[in-house]
């Protein structure tokens, strides 16, 4: 990790999220873009100045709030962009060569404006997303879960989230959800987690295969008892990620809404579990990318 992205509106309530990444930064030793996007104004001279100063402005804010603990350089540079937040994340993750993007959860991710947005955001950026929480410290995480489908677990992705469970010598615990009428894959399912057991050498990973039908109660359940303090999702389904940030999701104070999450959007699409119109019509079209378990 070399280069952090963080999407900031200058809140109050976004401040804890520069100082997360601002120790996250001086842990991994990356420097930090900081982004504002201005999505109704044109960008003239004038008025990215003024949005510059402002953005530098609420970086300062972070030294004085929080002098102890941010006696490095909060960030390396600020950024502002206006019009759409997706083409501009998606530029500057070309243009710097980001290796992960920190934002705000977005609660209510489920609602159709914001549905919409998430579902691009994934879709066009692709580079890793942490979403931090309210609340969320940064701290030294002693156990990871990773949720992923082990028979099209992306290696590189597993290299990647390895290399991060080093920086703080934690715990990595890879899980598998499937549901019920899956079980007849069951042995393919301890096939490719033998192989996995064969080519990943770090010591501290941890293989589990769980039956459930909601992938995401599956998901949030496993999490709650390993206590892990950081959760990783690779997966093709926005439905599943909208629901995860879901203000209505059924399981009141879900534990996953506690801890900071890495989303990995897979490279193959996305594919909506929610079987809209849309989504059943281009998985059609696609038949070889039929979905699993995450």
């Amino acid at each position: 990790m070399k280069n952090i992205l963080v999407i900031t509106d200058l809140s109050q309530e976004a401040l804890p999220v520069l100082q997360f990444a601002n120790k996250l930064a001086a842990k991994a030793d990356a420097e930090i873009v900081l982004l504002h996007c201005l999505q109704s104004e044109t960008l003239t001279a004038t008025t990215e100045n003024r949005a510059l100063s402002r953005l530098r402005s609420f970086a300062g804010r972070l030294q004085q709030q929080y002098p102890k603990v941010n006696a490095t350089v909060v960030y390396n540079e600020c950024v502002v962009r206006s019009g759409s937040l997706v083409s501009s994340v998606q530029d500057l993750v070309q243009d710097y060569h980001i290796n992960l993007i920190l934002m705000p959860t977005p609660y209510g991710a489920d609602e159709p404006e914001n549905a919409h947005f998430f579902q691009a955001f994934l879709e066009r950026v692709n580079c890793p997303v942490l979403l931090v929480p309210p609340q969320g410290e940064f701290k030294n995480y002693s156990r990871i879960s990773y949720a992923s489908d082990f028979t099209k677990l992306d290696m590189g992705i597993l290299k990647k989230i390895i290399s991060f469970a080093r920086l703080f010598n934690a715990d990595l615990d890879l899980v598998h959800v499937y549901q019920k009428t899956q079980r007849p894959y069951l042995a393919q399912y301890k096939k490719a987690l033998n192989q996995l057991c064969v080519e990943v050498t770090y010591d501290k990973i941890h293989f589990f295969l769980l039956e459930e039908d909601d992938k995401l109660e599956g998901i949030n359940d496993f999490a709650e008892q390993r206590e892990a303090d950081l959760l990783v999702i690779a997966t093709p389904d926005a439905n599943l990620v909208n629901r995860l940030c879901s203000q209505k999701y059924l399981k009141t104070d879900a534990y996953h809404r506690h801890i900071p999450t890495i989303i990995y959007p897979e490279s193959n699409g996305i594919i909506c579990s929610a079987h809209c119109p849309v989504c059943t019509i281009e998985k059609q079209r696609k038949p070889n990318m039929e979905l699993v378990a995450i």
